[in-house]
């Protein structure tokens, strides 16, 4: 077994994204809390245990890649339901953004050295501090597609900047058909 900080597994590795990673879509609250998981240096060992009388368990493993494409396809949904902002030079500069988000607001700025986007956000911090943790093959995995951690305000401001940014075509999850299998 791998280990993976509470941190990280309650802000990346969440029931509901792997319930994701495995069925393509969301989870009731039932079905997210049915889920136990391990997190291994190659995969994740998932066990679902519904209550009594209700669906059939299931126990399997599910590949970082499954999982790397649920987190980025939730990300780019997360961000479309944002609005983002160009701040208030007086208050937050010249490189700020605001984002709105549903319960706070958040600051995204542009770091002066680097020229990249950092953001205040809890899940922002948590990528940063421990993405160390991640096991090498799900960072592999999220390479792959060119893609990289961040966080679904980075994203809306991203948008915001370039309206038009068509490079990150979409991902899907591949086609299972043994899905239904316990196993």
């Amino acid at each position: 077994m791998f280990e993976v900080s509470s941190a990280l597994k309650s802000q990346l590795l969440t029931r509901q994204t792997i319930w994701r990673s495995i069925f393509g879509c969301e989870p009731t609250y039932r079905e997210a809390m049915a889920i136990d998981f391990e997190v291994w240096s190659n995969c994740l060992w998932v066990l679902y245990r519904p209550q009594p009388g209700y669906d059939k368990g299931f126990c399997r493993f599910v590949s970082f890649k499954d999982v790397a494409i649920a987190v980025v396809e939730h990300t780019d949904w997360r961000s479309q339901q944002l609005q983002a902002l160009k701040g208030d030079p007086i208050f937050c500069g010249d490189s700020s953004y605001l984002v709105r988000g549903f319960n706070n607001d958040y600051k995204v700025s542009i770091d002066p050295g680097t020229s990249e986007l950092t953001c205040n956000c809890k899940l922002f911090r948590c990528l940063n501090n421990r993405e160390g943790e991640l096991p090498e093959a799900f960072r592999e995995a999220l390479h792959k597609f060119g893609r990289y951690l961040k966080c679904h305000h980075i994203l809306a401001v991203e948008d915001l900047l370039d309206p038009f940014n068509t490079e990150s075509e979409p991902l899907y999850l591949e086609d299972d058909p043994c899905w239904w299998m316990s196993g």
